[in-house]
């Protein structure tokens, strides 16, 4: 997608590297994709600081099992968000995840930002599709236990959006549904995220995404 900027009466063309726009273009053309599990491809977001990171120790790290996330500070969780803007109209969703709060609370949604810049505290900003939490229940969330992965498949169907979060695997493959949750988007493209907040031990709390998959359903 380009970005047009407008500066001192001159316009100006933004447009993404070879190997983004490859990788934009495969999953918007009916192809079956996995987003990478690298840290080039997803842009980490402090809730705490309202900006983007770089990826560092204790923040955001590539290990054995997948991207790992830490929170930004005590109750000021972290997004992950895809670098590019995804269509995701017709495509299913595939996230495998863990969560590790602590030992305490700690919240978890997976999400579609329109804008990957905005905070995404008005609902205009985003859409969240799903609300799991580590040691207790809270609004409606469910409950998931630490350092287990979990799999939550989301379907994108017209603007009506069917997230359903499972133990052991894939509720299509056999997993046990936590939680069902339906919802709907004003577009058929964002940016897509994973995130956490309200983090109760702060930057110790993490999750691992272990996969991401896009397929044509």
């Amino acid at each position: 997608m380009k970005n047009i900027i407008i500066f001192a009466g001159l316009v100006i063309l933004l447009i993404p590297s070879c190997t983004k726009t490859s990788q934009l273009l495969n999953v918007a053309s009916g192809k079956d994709s996995s987003l990478p599990m690298e840290l080039a491809y997803w842009q980490y977001y402090s809730e705490k600081d309202k900006s983007f990171k770089m990826p560092q120790t204790g923040r955001y790290v590539k290990t054995a099992e997948g991207l790992q996330v830490f929170a930004a500070d005590t109750r000021a969780g972290a997004r992950l968000s895809t670098n590019s803007e995804i269509y995701v109209n017709g495509k299913t969703a595939y996230i495998k995840w863990k969560f590790n709060g602590g030992g305490d609370f700690s919240d978890y949604k997976a999400s579609l930002y329109y804008d990957k810049y905005s905070d995404g505290i008005h609902e205009y900003q985003k859409a969240d599709f799903l609300y799991l939490t580590t040691k207790k229940v809270y609004n409606e969330s469910a409950l998931v236990a630490e350092d287990t992965w979990y799999y939550t498949r989301i379907t994108f169907n017209n603007g009506i959006v069917i997230a359903n979060t499972a133990s052991k695997d894939y509720d299509n493959a056999g997993g046990e549904i936590i939680q069902t949750r339906t919802s709907s988007v004003p577009l058929h493209s964002g940016f897509l995220a994973v995130r956490s907040y309200d983090n109760y031990v702060g930057s110790k709390s993490y999750f691992i995404i272990g996969e991401y998959k896009l397929k044509n359903k």
